[in-house]
């Protein structure tokens, strides 16, 4: 022990130290230890940034749910993010993740007016990157109870949409163009255990692919945007339009949902019996995404705005999605990058067929025709 502290003492100093010294440095190195030690220690108690579990993570577009997470998660000593606005809390960040200070304490209050299925998700809290096919596919499925109910409205209803949404953005995580993450040894094994082509016609072929994609998904978060975010769905029928206006719908559909929504309240007065009307003829739905408040709570007496606007700095969910496909890791040199393209399209080719013989069904069947209802005289 002796000599190996004289060996590294003179590797240090470039020079022989005296007995006095070989104590001394003893001392040093141990204190330095310790001090590492409880280094590593503080490391390891720090949280993982929340969102970890969604961006590089593998994304079902027909179902809207994340899959197995694609990349080694692996947190060096220098990779920390500090949130200043929460009491300077320290969390761990994966090597080549980033975090950018995206907070909008203001938050982004609007509402927005939708006729189409597809055009609501174009434009709400989703993003397609470095795909041709954009949202070819996108929300194609009638097996989750949240897609169906939009389905049934505006395809059995032929129902419009006023959707009021009011975000709170934390900040914004996500994964580096270059260099990317490395993926993980979990990741490498299902893509190399990948076949070299795609053929729907084998049996084998086409249950490695779709057990790959039921794992996986056809795409992954790049990046999203962490906090809280609460919304309203206004459904219509367009008698409503043709006999009023959008600035009327959106009038009462903020006095309405004034207790959800922190807003400026419209001056513009109408009679006790038009909001009568809007009650009766529109059919309204919650979300509430982040903080600790709960869902069943929206609508009643246990719903504290200003409690779930604290909480949301500690317990933030996504409020936007950035989606590429999975087949964009690999090199376009890859053999399976060509099989692995044709394959998601054939995916997404499917889960359209399906949903639209759904969505036939939808249309021929029997529905209230409640515009018909309206009064006459208002």
């Amino acid at each position: 022990d002796h000599l190996q502290l004289t060996i590294d003492y003179y590797l240090t100093y470039s020079t022989l130290p005296k007995l006095e010294q070989v104590k001394e440095f003893r001392i040093k190195q141990q204190n330095q230890i310790q001090q590492e030690q409880r280094r590593r220690r503080t490391i390891e108690k720090r949280l993982m940034i929340p969102g970890i579990d969604i961006v590089g993570c593998g994304y079902d577009i027909f179902t809207l749910q994340s899959k197995t997470c694609l990349f080694d998660l692996t947190v060096n000593d220098n990779s920390i993010w500090i949130d200043a606005f929460n009491n300077f809390t320290t969390y761990k960040v994966p090597d080549n993740f980033f975090v950018l200070n995206t907070r909008d304490t203001t938050s982004t209050y609007k509402t927005s007016f939708y006729d189409r299925f597809q055009e609501f998700w174009q434009n709400s809290i989703y993003v397609m990157t470095n795909d041709w096919d954009l949202f070819f596919g996108f929300a194609a499925s009638h097996t989750r109870t949240e897609i169906i109910q939009k389905y049934h409205q505006f395809f059995k209803y032929h129902s419009h949409m006023a959707w009021t949404r009011q975000q709170i953005t934390s900040y914004t995580l996500a994964i580096s163009d270059f260099p990317t993450p490395n993926l993980s040894e979990l990741t490498r094994l299902a893509i190399n255990n990948l076949p070299f082509t795609f053929n729907s016609r084998s049996v084998r072929n086409l249950a490695k692919w779709k057990s790959f994609f039921n794992s996986y998904g056809t795409h992954y978060v790049t990046r999203s945007e962490m906090g809280g975010l609460m919304s309203s769905e206004t459904y219509f029928e367009s008698c409503l339009l043709i006999r009023y206006n959008e600035t009327w719908i959106k009038t009462q559909s903020e006095k309405r949902f004034l207790w959800f929504f922190k807003v400026t309240d419209n001056s513009e007065s109408y009679t006790s019996y038009i909001d009568k009307i809007f009650q009766q003829y529109t059919r309204p739905r919650f979300t509430l995404i982040g903080g600790l408040q709960q869902q069943s709570d929206l609508g009643g007496p246990h719903f504290k705005l200003d409690q779930w606007l604290y909480t949301i700095k500690d317990y933030p969910q996504p409020v936007s999605y950035h989606l590429q496909p999975v087949y964009t890791l690999l090199a376009d040199d890859d053999p399976r990058y060509d099989a692995l393209k044709e394959a998601t399209f054939y995916c997404r080719s499917l889960a359209v067929n399906e949903t639209n013989i759904f969505i036939q069904q939808l249309q021929t069947a029997d529905k209230s025709a409640s515009c018909q209802n309206l009064p006459e005289n208002y």
